[in-house]
């Protein structure tokens, strides 16, 4: 065939050129970027799942100290005298901690807030990138954050449930010292 044969031929048959371009470019999409994809899938769970176990730790560390404030507000109280200075002056310090410790608290509902933004935010770049006709990746990459959601979703409820206890300690701490006032009052 000579190239004038082959260019007539190419413009009469160009539709059946486009499919297999086509055909060829959704292979090439399948084979070459779907690893690619997965390898950095994978990566990027692993690096949201580091992420939430260090906000994690960090808060275990430093919230083993709640139990000792109230064991240590509760046993400095006097019983005796409920409105003398050393009683108003653990409540209030109570009360700081507790505003301390919230602050804290927010801090690190605030670091998760953000990893899930940028879980978020992962997701849609990868589902808005693979726009292309491979059929299953945006299930698979739902399904890979699928435990890191959870583990998100966990942490934001044991979060919300250390800063009810946290809160706890004045309230218990002023309950207790208005039932001794009520007490002496009462007798």
């Amino acid at each position: 065939m000579s190239e004038g044969e082959k260019l007539e031929y190419l413009f009469l048959n160009f539709s059946e050129f486009y499919k297999r371009c086509i055909i060829g470019y959704e292979y090439y999409l399948k084979d070459f970027s779907y690893n690619k994809v997965k390898t950095e899938l994978d990566n990027a769970v692993l690096d949201f799942s580091k992420n939430i176990r260090t906000v994690v730790n960090d808060s275990q560390n430093k919230l083993i100290i709640i139990p000792a404030a109230v064991i240590l507000a509760f046993s400095t109280f006097e019983i005796k005298e409920p409105f003398n200075t050393k009683n108003i002056f653990v409540f209030i310090s109570s009360d700081l901690f507790a505003y301390m410790m919230d602050s804290f608290i927010k801090n690190q509902k605030s670091a998760l807030k953000i990893i899930k933004t940028n879980i978020d935010n992962y997701k849609d770049i990868f589902l808005n990138k693979n726009k292309s006709k491979v059929s299953d990746l945006d299930k698979k990459i739902l399904d890979s954050f699928v435990e890191t959601d959870r583990e998100l979703k966990r942490q934001e409820n044991w979060m919300l449930g250390i800063r009810i206890i946290n809160w706890i300690v004045p309230l218990m701490l002023l309950i207790y010292l208005l039932s001794l006032i009520y007490n002496m009052h009462s007798f």
